[in-house]
């Protein structure tokens, strides 16, 4: 399979240049038979670049256009390019052509050859004096203050070239992770994977002038500084022990001289001096911390890094509409994400600190992204339904929510409510299917994406994929693979919504089994069953689950860990029949169940710590 090159170029005020730049990259790339795309992210134009570009778009399917609502200068231009990007590659580059686009392909291959990041070292600067002393000042200050490339075995040397090449999850966590006054090299050099630099020509400017004054230029190097470095603060620190260690001892200098010669006229002007001094360095300290505070204010404030006002040449993707939870909403939700396609809406609910330690939050990643995000109490009352229709959703999916659709709420989307189902459908209907399916010992179970209808999980199948139930599987792992295989057949399923060539089935009710919803007490276990049941039932139940549990002297017993033992002794089943710093083993109807790890009381013990604790000895009952 072909990998597809993304090349993402921020405009502003290009108009004499767009249409050149356009042809030498699509030459170039076509001589090569690279797939490819050029995202031109119009960043608040006045001329007419918007217009060359939506005419561009109209004439060549490989661009797509971006028209910003304002000027956000080239970093933030380059996230809004990032986020429409579909190819395995991306690849960013100045709209003024100094950097020669022929070298594109050399870094597309250089990405194809494993390197995740792959930078260019412009010979021979074809900028003024201004741009070159700010471009020596920056990397003199990332070399000596900032540990940027020191814990890496190559260390760039250019970070002001924008003609640079990143694979696809190096994009991911600068959109990701990335603040509102981003500097992309610097930042995704933090990053990490492997890099790599290759030597290039720079050429001066053959049409239009430079946007970057003075003001813009330092701009640029207070946001890479910033963003990688807390060296500003620090060496206000150091400047304030310095001070404080020069007016320590000009004082006692003063001091002495006073006592020695007597009053001095001059130092007047020496104290003069020093205020001056110490003046101006308080003034840049305060000027300092006011540009890391205004930082960190542009990061809380809820104003967006840029407003999409206008797209050309991207088509218009389906509004999706998400109520989603647990790992298999996360990992589904991300996958619509990384596809690029239109979330409206995220509906999710609150967040549990017990779950959230097994499983990634919802609503974390749809804060990230700038979806909007609902938490209702109810979601059959008419005001969230006309919340959600006000969105205009084309389809709602559901990944794993726990709550059932009202009628008002599946008429909701054009295109229907569709769910993702942790079974082969219409096996396993209703809830926890993933438990069941360990519990009852199956060896196969899958992943169902089905219409959803008033009758829970009865709508018709679109699609299903296979998953194999391994031996050790547990709970925890099997809804691991849910979620992974969950999301890729999800790639499929609307790839059919857009080119509208879905297909469906109905169920087959002759093979239909149901189970509700599990409750604690169906966890208990009895020691009489064969061990292989009880293992089934630790396995599906171990933790986030409640967990299998067995009663002793009124207490609950939740065994987290355990494993089935092959044993010929003769004892009634809940007898103790063997203790080890690894296990304490319990006769069962058939064979041996050995327990790993346990908890009474909220409190976890390990096989020796409950010996201890309750005085356990073999040939005693443990519990039932």
């Amino acid at each position: 399979m072909n990998k597809k090159l993304s090349v993402v170029v921020p405009v502003f005020n290009e108009e004499a240049i767009i249409e050149g730049l356009f042809k030498a990259i699509k030459d170039n790339l076509d001589k090569r038979n690279i797939s490819f795309e050029i995202i031109l992210v119009d960043d608040g134009s006045t001329d007419r670049s918007w217009s060359i570009i939506r005419a561009l778009s109209k004439k060549f399917e490989e661009i797509k256009g971006l028209k910003l609502s304002r000027n956000v200068g080239q970093h933030n231009a380059c996230i809004a390019g990032f986020e429409n990007a579909k190819g395995d590659y991306i690849i960013t580059i100045d709209a003024d052509m100094q950097d020669n686009p022929n070298i594109i392909p050399k870094l597309f291959e250089k990405l194809q050859s494993g390197f995740d990041i792959v930078g260019c070292r412009r010979k021979l600067r074809k900028d003024n004096i201004l741009r070159r002393s700010l471009s020596f000042l920056m990397h003199f200050t990332i070399k000596y203050f900032t540990k940027l490339g020191k814990e890496t075995a190559q260390e760039f040397t250019d970070y002001g070239c924008m003609l640079r090449g990143y694979r696809r999850w190096v994009v991911e966590k600068v959109i990701e992770m990335g603040g509102k006054s981003i500097y992309i090299p610097t930042f995704a050099s933090l990053v990490g994977g492997k890099f790599c630099e290759i030597d290039i020509e720079h050429r001066s400017r053959s049409k239009g002038k430079s946007k970057y004054g003075v003001r813009r230029l330092l701009g640029l190097y207070f946001d890479m500084l910033t963003d990688i470095s807390l060296f500003p603060i620090q060496i206000i620190s150091i400047s304030g022990i310095l001070l404080s260690f020069v007016g320590f001892a000009l004082g006692i200098v003063i001091f002495l001289r006073r006592i020695f010669i007597g009053p001095e006229v001059e130092g007047v002007f020496t104290l003069f001096a020093f205020l001056f001094v110490l003046t101006g360095v308080l003034l840049i300290s305060v000027g300092l911390i006011g540009e890391y505070v205004g930082r960190i204010y542009r990061e809380v404030s809820k104003r967006p890094r840029f407003i999409v006002k206008e797209k050309s040449g991207i088509k218009k993707g389906l509004k999706i509409g998400v109520f989603a939870y647990s790992e298999v909403g996360y990992s589904c939700l991300e996958q619509l994400i990384r596809m690029g396609e239109d979330i409206v809406f995220v509906v999710t609910h609150k967040d549990s600190k017990n779950e959230n330690i097994w499983f990634r939050s919802v609503s974390g990643l749809a804060h990230k992204f700038n979806i909007p995000l609902l938490k209702p109490e109810s979601i059959k009352e008419e005001k969230f339904i006309d919340v959600l229709s006000s969105f205009k959703p084309d389809v709602i999916f559901s990944f794993y929510f726990r709550k059932i659709f009202s009628k008002g709420l599946l008429s909701v989307p054009t295109l229907g409510c569709i769910n993702l189902h942790g079974s082969l459908l219409p096996a396993y209907r209703g809830r926890a299917p993933v438990n069941w399916t360990i519990i009852n010992g199956e060896t196969e179970t899958g992943v169902t994406f089905h219409y959803m209808t008033e009758k829970v999980d009865a709508g018709p199948i679109i699609l299903q994929k296979r998953i194999k139930v391994e031996n050790d599987e547990t709970g925890l792992s099997l809804t691991k693979k849910i979620a992974s295989q969950g999301a890729k057949l999800l790639e499929k399923l609307v790839e059919g919504l857009h080119m509208q060539n879905l297909s469906s089935s109905p169920q087959d009710e002759s093979r239909t089994s149901y189970f509700g919803k599990r409750t604690p007490v169906m966890g208990r276990v009895e020691w009489k069953w064969d061990n292989e049941k009880i293992d089934n039932y630790v396995r599906a139940l171990t933790e986030p689950f409640p967990g299998a549990f067995f009663m002793r002297n009124d207490k609950k017993c939740i065994i987290w860990k355990g494993e089935k033992k092959k044993c010929e002794i003769q004892e009634p089943p809940g007898t103790i029949v063997g203790i080890s710093k690894d296990s304490i083993l319990v006769k069962t109807g058939s064979g041996c169940f050995g327990i790993v790890e346990l908890e009474v009381d909220e409190k976890k013990f390990t096989p020796e710590g409950l010996v201890e604790c309750f005085k356990l000895k073999e040939g005693a009952l443990l519990g039932g």
